[in-house]
């Protein structure tokens, strides 16, 4: 089976001229050039704040994702509501304007995606595919048996501790 046609960026976004960009693990990479590889294509997109850590801290901006907070305002409004946290999840035609981005929805309506707006200065992070490959991604779990529900993993989760058990107890 060939590869999915998916993309992930996830790092702390700035600016460099025009360009928006993404210092991740990976290095730096810019946003467009990344898209670019959707572009026109119909796609599930999403992109969101995401605190560096698993436990946001009340006390930050964003629970620690907003970078803005020394000095004082930020461009997403985390200075205004400190606990919000961006986040869009789309369907549709990704589309590029110049360096803006947005999807064009299967209804006709187009939403900007704000990214250079309310990414820069944040960790975050974009996912996107393209709605084939996401229909190719359900059916290679599916095929691997990983869609159990959340009663089958618990259920198997009790056995395994009831063995836990019975190992420590030397059997019994």
């Amino acid at each position: 089976m060939e590869g999915f046609r998916a993309l992930l960026l996830e790092g702390v976004f700035y600016t460099e001229g025009s360009r928006l960009l993404c210092a991740s693990r990976r290095g730096v990479e810019d946003v467009s050039s990344v898209l670019s590889v959707l572009e026109g294509q119909r796609v599930k997109f999403a992109a969101h704040h995401l605190p560096p850590t698993t436990q946001p801290d009340p006390s930050k901006w964003g629970g620690g994702c907003c970078l803005w907070q020394p000095s004082g305002k930020c461009p997403a409004g985390h200075h205004e509501r400190p606990t919000w946290l961006f986040n869009i999840s789309l369907e549709g035609v990704l589309i590029r304007t110049g360096e803006a981005w947005s999807v064009e929805s299967f209804d006709g309506k187009t939403t900007a995606l704000s990214l250079r707006e309310m990414l820069v200065g944040h960790h975050a992070r974009i996912a996107s595919a393209t709605l084939l490959d996401v229909e190719k991604m359900r059916e290679a779990v599916e095929s691997k048996n990983m869609t159990d529900t959340v009663e089958d993993l618990a259920s198997r989760a009790d056995d395994l501790r009831d063995l836990l058990t019975r190992l420590r107890n030397g059997g019994r």
